[in-house]
Order: structure tokens, then sequence, then C-alpha cells
């Protein structure tokens, strides 16, 4: 049992995540992906569910096979329970590397006087840049006509 103030300081934090991730400004919309960056995506996203499936079947495994008085078929259980516990956080681990492999962008809050947000896109194919630095170039836009942008 956690004592009052380890519990306010843990769901004061749980708090502050979920509110700060629910209250982001997000981009959304589609990005024309790669054969290859569309096909390592989904593997990231089934090797994740795979992941997560054989943790919690190895889970209620060791938990049955360890729920006896033998001691060899408990430390058999409990090693079951230990390999779906370490696949479980793999699992989660696995979650959170998933965004980093495949295009993202960031949102930047409107400057003062402007009513646009400014959406940066990241980890972009260079091709794909290209043809967008083309297209606005076509259209006499400069990436240098845009304050504070990279070119």
């Amino acid at each position: 049992m956690l004592s009052f103030g380890t519990d306010f300081i843990l769901f004061g934090i749980a708090a502050y995540l979920i509110a700060w991730f629910g209250l982001a400004p997000k981009a959304s919309g589609h990005l024309p992906l790669t054969h290859a960056s569309a096909v390592r995506l989904a593997a990231a996203l089934w090797i994740t569910v795979a992941l997560a499936s054989v943790g919690v079947a190895l889970m209620g495994v060791g938990l049955v096979v360890g729920n006896t008085l033998e001691p060899v078929r408990s430390r058999i259980g409990l090693w079951i329970l230990i390999v779906g516990a370490v696949t479980m956080v793999t699992a989660l681990a696995a979650v959170f590397v998933r965004p980093l492999l495949g295009p993202g962008a960031r949102v930047y809050k409107p400057k003062p006087g402007e009513s646009d947000r400014v959406i940066e896109l990241k980890r972009l194919h260079p091709a794909f840049v290209k043809a967008l630095t083309d297209m606005n170039e076509l259209r006499g836009w400069h990436v240098s006509d845009v304050p504070g942008a990279r070119p």
C-alpha cells in the first residue's frame, strides 16, 4: 500500500500527462509513404501486437503453472511469468518507439498577429521533399519567404 503522498504524486503526474497529451495541438492528414516505409510501419505495429499477445499468454500460463506447492513447477511458473512480464515491457517500449519510425509533424503556436499555426513535417523521404520544393518554386514561393523556415 502506498502512502497518501506517493499516491498523490503518482496520480498527479498521470493526470498531468493525460491532460498534456489530450490538450496538445495535433496535426492530422495523410502523407504518401514509400512502400518500404509503409512495410516498416506495418511491421512495427504487428510486432507490438504480437509481443503484447505473447506476453499476456505467457503471464497467464506462468500463473497457472506456478500455482502449486511443488517447488519445481512453482519455479518454472515463476520463470514463465518473468518472461511474460519482460515481453510486455518490450511491447510497451515498442509503443513508444513506433512513432519515431515514420513521418511525423510538429505544430507550432501562431506568432503574434498571425492566425495560422505552422506545421513542420519531419522524417520525410528526400524525393518527397524535392518534389514539394519544386512545386513551390513553380508557384513562385520560396523557402526564404516563410519566416522561421529552414532551407
